[in-house]
């Protein structure tokens, strides 16, 4: 009876990826180019410099947060809160700048007035904040196929060299559907 079951949960597991995989074509996500597998040879100083949380134009709903026109991602000023790349728009919820060693050194959060900063100084002032933020665990490090990123596995789905852009799979900031998470390398 056991030997059933087990083959009956095996042949349901494989239906399930079978299904998942044949869902996900290159029209799930204009960046999803490398869906099953993702290998770049990195330059050895490589790292990652910057961790965007954003809504995602091409996940369904994005709340317009900035009144001020919309530039490309290369176009994008210091404090603009939205971009876009490859026709898609792209919305800052928050943004991290990391540091050398992959901790946090300053977090953003944006808001429809704009973004309210909060840099070094201001954690060691308000650890309670700086807990919040997950300040704690935070560490963000590259490898070639994938980020680790406070202590989360996150597979590499594609790499906008021209930009400095990966984008990753799901991660627990991205609880909603029409979030993602872009990290940007230098």
């Amino acid at each position: 009876m056991s030997r059933q079951v087990t083959l009956k949960a095996s042949w349901l597991l494989f239906s399930i990826l079978a299904i998942s995989s044949s869902c996900l074509t290159e029209e799930s996500h204009p960046h999803e180019k490398a869906l099953l597998e993702f290998d770049y040879e990195w330059p050895s100083q490589s790292k990652v410099v910057t961790k965007l949380v954003v809504h995602d134009g091409s996940k369904g709903d994005n709340p317009q947060l900035c009144s001020h026109e919309i530039l490309s991602f290369k176009k994008m000023r210091k404090y603009d809160c939205s971009f876009i790349i490859d026709s898609v728009e792209y919305n800052l919820k928050t943004k991290y700048l990391i540091s050398e060693n992959g901790r946090i050194k300053e977090y953003w959060h944006y808001l429809p007035e704009g973004p309210l900063i909060h840099r070094e100084e201001d954690f060691e002032d308000d650890r309670k904040f700086y807990s919040y933020i997950g300040g704690d665990e935070f560490r963000v490090e590259l490898f070639e196929s994938f980020v680790i990123d406070s202590g989360d596995t996150l597979r590499i789905v594609n790499f906008d060299e021209e930009l400095g852009l990966v984008f990753v799979d799901y991660t627990k900031d991205n609880i909603s559907k029409s979030m993602s998470v872009i990290y940007e390398v230098k």
